[in-house]
């Protein structure tokens, strides 16, 4: 289930969660061996640049859907905004988000009656700083874990 808001209505408390995404697990696992190595979103953005202001000196982003994923480059320089000027106003990056062709494709599945997506989903993605904490990779033996 790659779904915020499916996830969201589960019963997941006391239990150890094991989340795979098809560009977001690759760009990890390939970036792991370089340093500090951090998940962010639009969801946890302030708190992965607190972070970064703290921890790091050089920061590369990596936007994990490619160069067409407007969606990941609108949060990327979000973060990179953040880190220069802790207020800096997040609304044009959601509205890049928001329109990216992403969201097109995320509507036609749910019209469709798909089951693994719902139309909350672009919401809760785009839910600035819902979730404040930073999510920090750690290599692990079957690839990466996330700790707060």
């Amino acid at each position: 289930m790659n779904s915020p808001a499916l996830l969201k209505a589960s019963p997941l408390a006391g239990r150890t969660l094991v989340m795979t995404t098809k560009n977001g697990t690759a760009a990890a696992l390939a970036a792991r061996t370089e340093g500090l190595l951090l998940c962010a979103s639009f969801v946890n953005a302030a708190a992965t640049a607190n972070h970064l202001r703290k921890h790091a000196r050089d920061v590369t982003f990596v936007a994990s859907g490619g160069p067409s994923a407007e969606e990941d480059g609108a949060c990327a320089e979000y973060l990179a905004a953040l880190l220069h000027d802790p207020v800096a106003d997040p609304a044009p990056f959601l509205a890049r988000a928001a329109h990216a062709p992403a969201r097109a494709v995320l509507d036609r599945r749910c019209a469709a009656g798909d089951s693994g997506v719902h139309a909350d989903d672009v919401a809760l993605c785009l839910d600035v700083d819902a979730a404040p904490v930073a999510l920090v990779g750690t290599p692990h033996e079957y690839g990466i874990q996330l700790l707060r």
